[in-house]
């Protein structure tokens, strides 16, 4: 298990921890306000030590007792959290300043004016406020002049659009996006997405053949370029782009069905009967549709 499986497994066990003490102080306060009110009521009644008031009802002192330890216990238990919350909040926020940094690169460097809005817009998006984001894209476009930096508003804007709905503007952004900056593997990936959710299958191919050129997010490009053949019924094709997705992620049951059902089409048998088997290995949960898919039960 890697380090970010343990930080996440930690944080579950710590939350269900959290709640646990949560419950025992709502407990505890309970049983101390009524041992509070029992001494109250006893003073004010001039009860003796001996009287039937609320104080005998509730254990005599041991209520109180009780519930002072476990509100002590809960307090110490807060304290002693909060220097690791904090750690995992300054985890969290030096984490996504690397991916922020990681995506301005080298741009954006000769106006500090200009980062710090193309902070806040990754930012606000991050937040989802992409109405306020869209807005701050809008007056960078006249601010950055390089097309590169233009290219990175215009991805935001793409990102931005398709939130608000409005899913060809999103397309030409980043449409304007692919042509200011080549190469571009955020924007050509995000668009070819797109423009397969429009059913615009020949637009798609461009850009996903462009990023596929370029060496980048092999896996994801791949497997939409299986969507975009198998659309078309190009199934030879289909079954090329399933297979190597294979060879990028052999222990893949999504990958080993789009295999199976390329190879169906394309009258492989050997290949259905393979990937069908290592499916019902690796527990695929589409698994008895795509049987039925390929079988014909």
């Amino acid at each position: 298990m890697n380090t970010e499986d343990n930080r996440e497994k930690k944080k579950h066990l710590n939350k269900l921890f959290m709640y646990g003490w949560r419950i025992l102080f709502a407990i505890a306060l309970v049983m101390l306000i009524c041992w509070v009110a029992g001494v109250v009521w006893r003073v004010f009644n001039g009860m003796g030590t001996d009287g039937n008031g609320i104080f005998e009802t509730l254990g005599d002192t041991r209520s109180g007792v009780v519930s002072l330890v476990i509100l002590i216990g809960v307090a110490i238990k807060f304290i002693t959290s909060i220097p690791e919350d904090v750690r995992e909040t300054e985890y969290k926020e030096q984490k996504r300043s690397d991916k922020y940094e990681a995506f301005l690169g080298e741009y954006f460097s000769g106006d500090k004016a200009v980062r710090k809005d193309m902070l806040r817009v990754l930012w606000l998006i991050d937040e989802e406020h992409y109405s306020t984001a869209d807005e701050v894209c809008v007056r960078l476009l006249d601010r950055c002049s390089a097309p590169e930096e233009q290219a990175a508003v215009l991805y935001c804007r793409m990102l931005c659009r398709e939130e608000m709905g409005y899913t060809k503007e999103a397309i030409a952004c980043g449409e304007k996006a692919v042509s200011l900056r080549k190469g571009y593997m955020p924007a050509l990936v995000k668009t070819a997405q797109l423009c397969i959710k429009l059913n615009k299958m020949m637009a798609a191919e461009q850009y996903l053949l462009e990023a596929k050129e370029c060496g980048g997010q092999e896996l994801p490009v791949g497997i939409m370029l299986y969507q975009v053949y198998m659309s078309q019924n190009r199934h030879q094709e289909a079954l090329d782009a399933a297979m190597e997705c294979e060879e990028l992620d052999p222990h893949s049951g999504e990958v080993a069905a789009c295999v199976c059902r390329a190879a169906h089409k394309c009258g492989r048998s050997d290949i259905v009967n393979s990937r069908l088997q290592k499916c019902a290995g690796e527990h695929y949960e589409g698994y008895a549709a795509l049987k039925k898919e390929v079988r014909g039960y």
